[in-house]
């Protein structure tokens, strides 16, 4: 929520999308996320609801770098 895509999107929303995140993986509710719990929640096949702020993710890390680094 920290990055510039997100300037103009309103502190609430931003702590109503991270408190909905915890929700989904912080199995032990210390409002971190650890790597452990990550790993689990994709494990299970679980994947992060699209909240509607900015363009998301598309493809692989490599697909990533090409969109984000040279199509811009």
């Amino acid at each position: 929520m920290e990055d510039e895509t997100a300037k103009d999107v309103a502190q609430e929303k931003k702590d109503e999308i991270i408190s909905e995140i915890l929700k989904l993986i912080d199995e032990n509710s210390n409002g971190v996320l650890e790597k452990e719990e990550w790993n689990r929640f994709t494990e299970k096949g679980g994947r992060l609801p699209d909240f509607g702020l900015g363009p998301g993710h598309h493809w692989d890390m490599e697909m990533e770098y090409e969109i984000h680094h040279w199509e811009k």
